[in-house]
């Protein structure tokens, strides 16, 4: 990776940072962090291996390395609610509601990737 597509990256990571903010209220871009990273791990561990790496070849690269962070795949997308998911994801974070997280998480996606790729999420 280049200079130049590095800087990109992390300019593309912090717009989505940004809009996750807004969505959410959030005052701090610490939260918009939490909400980010906690929804996209839910949504990571509810699909088949093939559709996660499907979903995260959308991202910027450095949003696709947080997306991956900790992930080990068994083959079997987790059980449970989204919205269950998402707390779980949360632990720790008293500041950030798993309900509006969701929220903004889902309205910046389905912005930046459009509806129709993510049809079927949640």
């Amino acid at each position: 990776m280049s200079g130049k597509q590095f800087i990109y990256t992390v300019a593309e990571t912090e717009a989505w940072l940004h809009d996750v903010q807004r969505a959410g209220g959030f005052d701090h871009e610490r939260q918009a962090y939490a909400a980010l990273r906690a929804v996209l791990h839910a949504i990571r561990d509810q699909l088949t291996i093939a559709d996660t790496a499907r979903f995260a070849a959308q991202f910027p690269t450095l949003l696709r390395g947080l997306y991956f962070d900790g992930w080990h795949p068994n083959g079997e997308p987790g059980r449970g609610s989204l919205a269950d998911r998402v707390r779980e994801h949360l632990h720790g974070q008293p500041d950030v509601p798993a309900d509006r997280a969701l929220q903004a998480v889902q309205t910046v996606v389905a912005q930046r990737l459009g509806q129709k790729e993510v049809a079927g999420l949640w």
